[in-house]
């Protein structure tokens, strides 16, 4: 079986750093619910910070027999994810959407999509 592979871009300053995934990974791999406040989002992207919450994704990937390739992007000042909102998990709901339309990359998928909605559940603009 040909090993499968998740590209994560992970974006750090001379303090943290964080990788950015799109929010709907998170539903699919089961996970939204386990990152912490200490992550940040803004739009379909949340940046996992480097400790607890991409652990939490490697592992999980991990169990999918998928191996993660990290790109490196560094700034020797503050970055400005610092200034994104915190990471709240939203109401998934899943819809039917080809997994071409929702992968991270090309080189792994987990089989379906969601659609994200507020509190009050309308959907949220993508």
């Amino acid at each position: 079986m040909r090993e499968k592979t998740f590209t994560v871009t992970v974006y750090s300053d001379p303090g943290h750093a964080w990788a950015k995934v799109k929010r709907i990974v998170l539903h699919n791999l089961g996970i939204a619910d386990k990152i912490t406040a200490y992550s940040y989002q803004r739009g379909d992207y949340v940046y996992l910070e480097e400790d607890c919450d991409l652990t939490t994704l490697c592992m999980a990937l991990n169990q999918r027999n998928t191996r993660v390739k990290f790109v490196e992007k560094h700034t020797d000042r503050d970055s400005r994810i610092r200034s994104y909102e915190r990471y709240k998990p939203l109401n998934i709901v899943d819809v039917a959407v080809p997994d071409s339309e929702w992968q991270q990359d090309d080189s792994v998928s987990a089989g379906y999509a969601a659609q994200a909605t507020d509190a009050s559940g309308a959907p949220i603009a993508r």
